[in-house]
């Protein structure tokens, strides 16, 4: 009885071997993004002239990134699928990517939902401001 052939092995394990490397550098890049996007982020709003109309359009920028993170995860699952032959091995393949890209998902909406937050806080920032001053001086007399 033939389980794997000395070739498909080889082929196998060097393919594999490719795809860790691939994650491995897609993960220090993922990396560095978390590090360096807030500080550059920090950056633009302290050098803008109007710094409530550079919060909000990095919360718009954001937003966009992270609804077309979204687009793009939910269209790589069903690709991958497709590139696998085996059935058996399309299942575990599937199985596999589904369960990157739903962590992956979340935390595009997360910041799709934090970059409105964002967006409506700077937007009615003076009204927001203009209200809180006027409870405090109804509650302090």
């Amino acid at each position: 009885l033939v389980v794997y052939e000395g070739d498909a092995v080889e082929s196998s394990s060097n393919i594999l071997r490719a795809s860790q490397d691939r994650l491995s550098l897609f993960k220090n890049l993922l990396w560095l993004f978390v590090v360096a996007a807030p500080i550059l982020t920090a950056a633009a709003i302290y050098v803008a002239s109007s710094r409530r109309h550079a919060v909000r359009r990095v919360g718009i920028v954001f937003a966009a990134v992270a609804a077309a993170v979204v687009l793009v995860l939910s269209r790589i699952g069903p690709a991958v699928g497709n590139m696998v032959s085996s059935p058996e091995a399309r299942q575990a393949a599937e199985t596999v990517v589904d369960a990157f890209l739903s962590r992956l998902q979340g935390f595009g909406w997360l910041l799709f939902w934090l970059s409105l937050v964002v967006i409506v806080l700077a937007t009615f920032y003076n009204q927001i401001v203009a209200q809180y001053r006027k409870y405090r001086n109804l509650t302090s007399d």
